[in-house]
């Protein structure tokens, strides 16, 4: 599973973070932010849907079952806010987002955020939550757009498209949205992306990630 992008790592430390969800084997991928919100280590977590659930107040644990169980029928981005435990019994107040995808062995997953509003004043909530989505669509159109471009340079379907897209950030450690950014750029660079030569643009896909030594042809 890819992390992407945690806007908490620029900003409050954990007021916002970013999670994957493998919806078929019910495994969150919690960036740093989100542990802590929890209670845990600012570090990454892998946990499963019942220990998630078992960090929800329990009058808002059928809710967030209701969104997961939206997020595995429909694509269309959802959104909840409840409260959560921590480790240390204190009541957080959380917003969470999300958007469905498919990553690359096919399998469906939730890509979202968590923005912690505990005790924020109305204009400083409004502030993280506009800062939040905002990084978040920023994060998917970076997707969207060098998936685009990866489409129309070989002739391939959307799916295909991103599967090459997680290949190549998990074949070189880079989060997805770094990669993107880097063959956006990369790809801007030529006159006329449907005339591209293909060993060019099979150059660039491939030493995407790779330090600038590394990638000299």
């Amino acid at each position: 599973m890819v992390a992407s992008g945690d806007p908490a790592e620029n900003g409050s430390p954990t007021r916002v973070g970013n999670f994957t969800l493998n919806l078929a084997e019910g495994i969150f991928h919690w960036s740093p932010a989100i542990a802590a919100m929890h209670g845990y280590a600012r570090e990454k977590m892998t946990v499963s849907t019942e220990f998630a659930l078992s960090h929800k107040h329990p009058e808002d644990r059928p809710r967030f079952a209701a969104l997961l169980h939206r997020l595995r029928a429909s694509p269309e981005p959802l959104s909840s806010r409840h409260r959560i435990i921590d480790r240390h019994d204190t009541v957080r107040h959380v917003l969470v987002a999300s958007t469905r995808l498919v990553d690359g062995s096919g399998s469906p997953v939730a890509d979202g955020f968590y923005v912690d509003v505990s005790g924020a004043a109305d204009d400083r909530l409004v502030h993280v939550m506009d800062s939040a989505v905002a990084e978040f669509s920023i994060h998917r159109a970076v997707i969207e757009q060098a998936k685009g471009m990866l489409m129309l340079i070989y002739n391939i379907p959307a799916d295909r498209a991103f599967d090459i897209l997680r290949w190549r950030s998990q074949q070189t450690n880079v989060k997805l949205r770094t990669l993107c950014e880097q063959l956006i750029e990369r790809f801007s660079t030529q006159p006329v992306l449907g005339d591209l030569d293909r060993g060019t643009a099979d150059h660039i896909l491939m030493t995407a990630g790779v330090s600038t030594v590394d990638a000299e042809p």
